[in-house]
């Protein structure tokens, strides 16, 4: 039976680079620790796209990431 990663979403948003968790529902984890699962980064709005994206990634080995 394969298994199907959850995905990230990265949208850029008007100050910073904001964390969405897509996987039908949201996040347990992220619903628990944070009450949403749009978390915004560390990230400023002037941080290069895909270098957000690729430490993204290394964070979340276990994810697909896209940018959005």
């Amino acid at each position: 039976m394969d298994t199907v990663k959850p995905t990230i979403k990265i949208r850029k948003d008007s100050d910073c680079y904001t964390v969405i968790f897509v996987d039908g529902t949201p996040r347990i984890e992220a619903m628990a620790a944070f009450n949403t699962n749009e978390i915004p980064t560390a990230f400023s709005v002037n941080a290069n796209a895909c270098d957000v994206t690729r430490e993204i990634k290394r964070l979340n080995p276990d994810c697909n990431v896209i940018f959005v």
